[in-house]
């Protein structure tokens, strides 16, 4: 008896060595990621500034707060009588003493009504949308989404974006990056806390405003940030993310405006990862969600790490693909795509 039970064990063991190889053994590699950056950045030593860093040197390695020393004349928080209409609208759409917000213009329109469907679906019906065009603004109205949209200022932005959809890297994909950058910090700058989600995204669960504000309380984080991999290194996720306007918050997203003004082929993910690698990637005011639960592209789409580990996210990010139509063909792929 004790023999066959001991040779259904190894034969067991075997099965799920065998599981976890075909799946590219996803939660260990998820640990070793956040260990390995963790592990390069404590090992950085400090050797130069935030000036040669804009530079494009390779070798700053400063303190955050040393790198933000630069940018503590954060500009004057007097509203102008177009900030004032914006906080009106912002304010009517508060959830919990927040409020989601997103950019998106004329070309991403299905992308946009797919995300207000997803958050329909989980019973919310406030959200703030800035649109980078009038076409997309009259098309939001058509919908009857009147209270919910914002005409993008143009001193809120650095580039100028047209109305078609932006393919990953595309001219029209970095003026959208650009300008996101710059709504987050004047909404920090108006003292705004919000959680930003781009238009690729799919909401499951409202237990999103909870969690965020759980991980804030007990782990004293400014910034939240989903999720995101390169090669042997974790990313901070620019494109789900929750913000509270501290004056580091304010800082770090002056100084990220500053770095992309300088190069119009800048993307906002690709400068923060930048500047956390290189200056402090573990800073305890910056946090992340759980993959699990705020899945990126990858882990969803390709990896299916929601089938493995039997968990449905909160919301599902379609990075990863970079064009319209393959996010569209992605999240039609996993019943996410909910527009007939």
């Amino acid at each position: 008896m004790k023999q066959k039970i001991l040779v259904i064990s190894v034969i067991l063991t075997g099965v799920l060595a065998l599981f976890y190889l075909k799946y590219d053994l996803s939660l260990i590699k998820y640990i070793k990621l956040i260990k390995n950056s963790r592990d390069k950045s404590q090992n950085s030593s400090n050797r130069t500034s935030i000036e040669k860093f804009a530079e494009k040197k390779d070798s700053c390695s400063l303190k955050l707060d040393d790198a933000l020393k630069i940018y503590n004349n954060v500009p004057s928080t007097k509203i102008t009588q177009e900030e004032n209409n914006i906080l009106a609208v912002l304010n009517r759409n508060k959830i919990q003493n927040m409020f989601i917000v997103t950019v998106s213009n004329y070309g991403f329109r299905d992308l946009t009504l797919n995300w207000i469907i997803s958050l329909k679906r989980i019973n919310i019906t406030k959200f703030v949308i800035f649109s980078f065009d009038q076409d997309f603004v009259n098309y939001l109205i058509s919908k009857g989404y009147k209270d919910n949209v914002l005409d993008l200022p143009k001193s809120w932005m650095h580039l100028s974006v047209d109305k078609t959809s932006a393919n990953f890297l595309s001219k029209n994909y970095y003026a959208i990056t650009q300008a996101k950058t710059n709504v987050v910090f004047k909404l920090l700058n108006l003292n705004q806390k919000f959680i930003f989600s781009d238009v690729d995204c799919v909401w499951l669960n409202r237990a999103i405003f909870n969690y965020a504000e759980l991980i804030a309380k007990n782990s004293k984080a400014h910034l939240i940030y989903a999720q995101d991999f390169g090669k042997n290194q974790a990313y901070y996720n620019t494109g789900f993310f929750f913000a509270t306007p501290t004056d580091f918050s304010k800082k770090l997203y002056l100084m990220m405006t500053k770095l992309q003004e300088q190069d119009a082929k800048s993307v906002d993910q690709f400068v923060l990862d930048k500047v956390l690698k290189k200056i402090n990637f573990n800073d305890n005011r910056l946090e992340t969600f759980d993959i699990l639960t705020i899945a990126n592209g990858y882990y969803y789409f390709h990896q299916k790490m929601d089938r493995i580990f039997q968990i449905k996210p909160f919301a599902v990010h379609a990075n990863y693909f970079p064009s319209f139509e393959t996010k569209v063909n992605a999240l039609k792929s996993r019943n996410l795509w909910f527009i007939e």
